[in-house]
């Protein structure tokens, strides 16, 4: 097995998905099978043979995860936390997010499961925490989108990435890079909170009505998808995607 598997050629029918970790790279095609490459010692980008379907896929730091068109769920990379050892009786699942060392999974009935890591309790399940609807992983801190709009952060909190702000509101969408949260708000704007050191406040000339995505990277990067070109201040091309780096 190399240390490395470089890029495929884009599949036809293109890309439904991407995902990345530390220093791999995983890609849902539009047929429902996975493409991964990059840094490969843990084999997190060794795609188990008749793994099937997929739906939905995330990166860790040295692991990947698969949704399957079932509702089941595959790990594979780095196992050393446990985080690739998906529990036993899981049940259907609709979402997954990957940490660094730890995996989460939004089961269909709006509860969370999550394994590997829990040395800041990033896989301790706030008490109480009622009905989720998507779920995010940062490095060591889990974010959940509760039904009712509402945002709950759990795990290392020592930059305050999980110091969900008063009177933040109701909110649509919620990510998590590595010591901080994103969320975009109900109305189109943006929050974040976390590490103040690389974090900046979102460009004043965002525009709530080019909003279409929004995924974090672990790294020093924001994607936004659909992101109008001369609405964000030096903003690197990807064709209909927008990079948008930490000020």
């Amino acid at each position: 097995m190399s240390d490395y598997t470089r890029k495929p050629k884009t599949p036809k029918g293109g890309w439904k998905q991407v995902a990345t970790g530390f220093s791999h790279t995983v890609a849902l095609k539009a047929d429902g099978s996975i493409a991964c490459w990059g840094y490969n010692e843990y084999g997190q980008c060794s795609v188990p043979a008749g793994l099937g379907t997929v739906q939905s896929v995330a990166a860790g730091g040295f692991h990947t995860v698969a949704l399957k068109a079932d509702g089941s769920v595959a790990c594979w990379g780095r196992n050393f936390e446990g985080q690739c050892s998906v529990p036993a009786g899981l049940g259907t699942v609709q979402s997954v997010a990957a940490g660094g060392f730890h995996s989460v999974a939004l089961k269909a009935d709006g509860t969370i499961a999550c394994w590997g890591r829990n040395d800041y309790g990033q896989c301790s399940v706030p008490a109480g925490l009622g009905t989720v609807q998507s779920v995010a992983a940062g490095f060591e801190h889990t974010v959940a989108l509760k039904a009712d709009g509402s945002v709950a952060c759990w795990g290392w909190n020592q930059d305050g990435q999980c110091n969900v702000p008063s009177g933040l509101g109701s909110v649509q969408l919620v990510a998590a890079g590595f010591k901080h949260t994103v969320a975009l708000k109900a109305d189109g704007s943006v929050a974040c909170w976390g590490n103040i050191s690389t974090i900046r406040t979102v460009p004043w000339d965002l525009s709530d009505e080019t909003w279409f995505d929004l995924v974090a990277d672990y790294g020093d990067k924001f994607y936004f998808k659909r992101v109008i070109p001369d609405r964000i201040r030096r903003t690197e091309k990807y064709k209909d995607m927008m990079l948008l780096m930490k000020l």
